[in-house]
């Protein structure tokens, strides 16, 4: 576990520079309130900031993206049942196009959306009229709240839930329709900035879910699992550099004319 952690730490360098200083104390910080030990919350931290960093997505951003997303994953997964590295995995698909993956969670995030978010948070410029594509736009939002609704209440496998997602259906294909002819070409970073927006817009229902359920069993034992998995880590990474100097030194030793013929006598 250690020697991973280092492996982890090693990548947050690569990935996020002179931010990697931050993500470590964030680490450090949400560990046990995310109920992930610290190798395994650096590492979704690091996926996350790998998927940005390629889509090339600045480092600030990227750090702020990949810290929201995975507090998310957590709030999420403590709202669903849903297990946080599958939340993870899910959320990961939704940040690179799979919407079908979001909607067990109420997120309906499809490119025409994607497209008007950009817009709206100035990403990119249009001089096409807007007017229609703004009440479409409201009339979307009100079927997404809806179908969150539809969600916390009944439950994905419900007829309310069901319904509530073909109407946020209807609603998209209204708005694909008020933005034909309205050219609107994105980076891969634009859509990923506007993608993390409607993520977080459209799941902040569940946002602090987490925090709300710490003090239920199941939660506490995720904590004493965690508070463990930290302390094997902690001893580990003390006893990682001996082992290394150990592992070293007998190389050195195998490579020499003196551990050859050791092995030979064998």
């Amino acid at each position: 576990m250690a020697a991973g952690y280092e492996d982890a730490l090693g990548y947050t360098e690569q990935v996020f520079g002179k931010n990697s200083a931050a993500i470590r104390q964030w680490v450090e910080e949400n560990t046990l309130a995310l109920r992930l030990n610290k190798a395994e919350l650096l590492d979704s931290v690091n996926q996350f900031g790998g998927l940005f960093s390629a889509v090339g997505v600045g480092k600030e951003k990227a750090q702020e993206f990949s810290t929201s997303l995975v507090q998310l994953a957590a709030d999420m997964s403590a709202a669903t049942g849903v297990p946080i590295a599958q939340v993870l995995e899910n959320l990961q698909s939704v940040m690179t196009g799979g919407a079908q993956a979001g909607y067990k969670y109420g997120l309906v995030i499809k490119d025409t959306a994607v497209k008007l978010k950009a817009l709206q948070m100035g990403l990119v410029q249009t001089e096409a009229d807007m007017t229609e594509v703004n009440g479409a736009t409201l009339k979307l939002e009100q079927a997404q709240k809806n179908l969150a609704t539809a969600l916390s209440k009944h439950g994905e496998e419900s007829l309310e839930y069901r319904q509530a997602l073909q109407k946020v259906t209807e609603a998209e294909e209204a708005l694909e329709t008020a933005m034909e002819g309205k050219e609107i070409a994105l980076t891969e970073a634009q859509k990923a900035e506007a993608r993390h927006a409607l993520i977080m817009e459209q799941s902040a229902a569940m946002q602090g879910q987490a925090a709300r359920e710490s003090g239920n069993y199941k939660s506490q034992l995720g904590l004493l699992r965690t508070v463990f998995d930290n302390l094997k880590l902690s001893i580990g990474e003390k006893l990682l550099p001996v082992f290394t100097e150990l592992v070293t030194k007998f190389n050195e030793f195998i490579g020499s004319d003196e551990g050859k013929k050791f092995l030979d006598g064998i």
